[in-house]
């Protein structure tokens, strides 16, 4: 049986995995070198930046100038370094989310693809269009062009000179 949606679980399990993710937050917090020099705003402002895109934004949150921030990666390395950090956990979570988006949809592909399922035709031609260009991705093989179901282009295929079109004008004369 697959997970449960957020929503599908119990409000206890929902609440522990809220209170071990602010534990492990509270603990990264203060395993970061130089926090007890940071000054109040600085520590507030890493405790927001995974959430914010751009120093403009941690600024907004906290209700002061981006130019503070700004001022303080600047002046305090061991900050600069920290809030570095910070920005970068979120990013690499992100990327293990991902990655375990790509094993499921690969999943997903390779039902579409098994000859034994019963899907579509039209759904499966999509799953091979994806894998196609997946496997186009890595730069190693080359796969056609497919646009709604219709071969556009198959790379190191040389196209054929377009005829040249006739034009008539009112006047009688083609060119």
């Amino acid at each position: 049986m697959g997970r449960k949606a957020e929503g599908e679980k119990h409000p206890a399990v929902v609440a522990r995995r809220a209170r071990e993710i602010r534990e492990k937050d509270d603990e990264d917090l203060l395993n970061i070198p130089g926090w007890d020099t940071f000054t109040p705003l600085m520590k507030r402002s890493l405790a927001v930046v995974p959430w914010c895109s751009t120093d403009e934004e941690v600024a907004r949150v906290l209700h002061t100038d981006s130019r503070v921030i700004r001022m303080y990666k600047a002046q305090n390395y061991l900050f600069k370094r920290a809030y570095g950090v910070r920005k970068e956990g979120v990013t690499q979570v992100v990327k293990q989310i991902g990655a375990e988006q790509v094993g499921l949809a690969m999943n997903w592909l390779n039902y579409y693809l098994d000859p034994d399922s019963e899907v579509d035709d039209r759904l499966r031609m999509q799953a091979i269009d994806k894998v196609m260009k997946f496997n186009n991705m890595d730069g190693n093989a080359s796969a056609p062009v497919i646009q709604n179901n219709t071969l556009i282009s198959f790379p190191g295929a040389k196209s054929a000179p377009h005829p040249p079109i006739e034009v008539e004008y009112d006047d009688g004369a083609s060119k």
